[in-house]
């Protein structure tokens, strides 16, 4: 008697299912309490952002603290002022901690390699 090999087919019910996409989860705004201390960072991003010659502006973080690039399309003064009095703003609105606000031209930048930041707001 020959014995033959029957392959198994699951049916429809016994064949397990793909597991379902997990949902990411929901957004979750910051408390009202959150939203009041970030209210000096908020500003100062506006009051830069405000400034016509800006033409991108980026953070960086790491172990020594916040970092805000800010770069203007040329070299100009007036621009330079507003955004560190805007600095000031900020410095005299928060507690003190580990901060620094660098401004650079992008003409004079051409090819010289910045340390890595994240861009938020570029025109």
């Amino acid at each position: 008697m020959a014995v033959t090999e029957q392959q198994v087919v699951p049916s429809a019910e016994t064949a397990p299912q793909p597991a379902r996409p997990s949902r990411q989860r929901a957004f979750s705004w910051p408390t009202p309490a959150q939203l009041r201390r970030s209210a000096p960072i908020f500003t100062l991003l506006a009051e830069i952002w405000a400034i016509p010659e800006v033409g991108k502006v980026g953070i960086a973080n790491d172990e020594d603290g916040v970092e805000i690039r800010v770069l203007i399309r040329e070299e100009n003064r007036p621009a330079r002022s507003a955004i560190y009095a805007a600095e000031r703003d900020y410095l005299n609105a928060t507690p003190p901690h580990s901060f620094r606000l660098w401004v650079s031209s992008a003409a004079k930048v051409g090819d010289v390699v910045l340390a890595p930041f994240e861009i938020v707001l570029e025109r």
